[in-house]
């Protein structure tokens, strides 16, 4: 009897090693896993902010506005973000283009006609800026 407790204690012990063992890398890849759509989630967040908070400066949004504005920037934001895993560059340009087009339509039935033209001059000049050369030198 004394012997079968021993036994009974080692496979335990073993089991529960190999329990962990096993469950251990399932338990790191889904934490890595998670951390990297919590980075994504967040790097979404902080674009959308960064452009609602530029509208809202410079646009004067009403609060209307501001909520649709918001709930727009964080979702396009999220699709754009998404596609970066792509790596067939032609597909991700192609539907990069697409959900900006989206975008803009959508945002010309938010914004009204002036708001929307200051938002499109604003856009126009980041691209330009991007494809300098001289854009990050000062």
């Amino acid at each position: 009897m004394n012997l079968i407790k021993k036994i009974a204690y080692w496979l335990t012990i073993r089991g529960t090693a190999i329990f962990i063992l096993l469950i251990s890398p399932s338990f790191v890849f889904s934490q890595v896993r998670l951390e990297r759509e919590t980075e994504k989630s967040r790097v979404c967040e902080e674009k959308a902010k960064d452009e609602t908070r530029w509208m809202t400066k410079n646009l004067y949004l009403s609060a209307d506005q501001y909520d649709k504005v918001q709930t727009l920037n964080l979702y396009y934001a999220c699709l754009m973000e998404s596609l970066n895993h792509l790596s067939d560059k032609w597909v991700v340009s192609k539907k990069k283009s697409e959900l900006i087009k989206n975008k803009d339509a959508e945002f010309r039935a938010v914004l009204s006609q002036e708001q929307y033209e200051q938002y499109k001059n604003h856009k126009e000049k980041k691209i330009e800026q991007k494809k300098s050369p001289f854009s990050g030198s000062i």
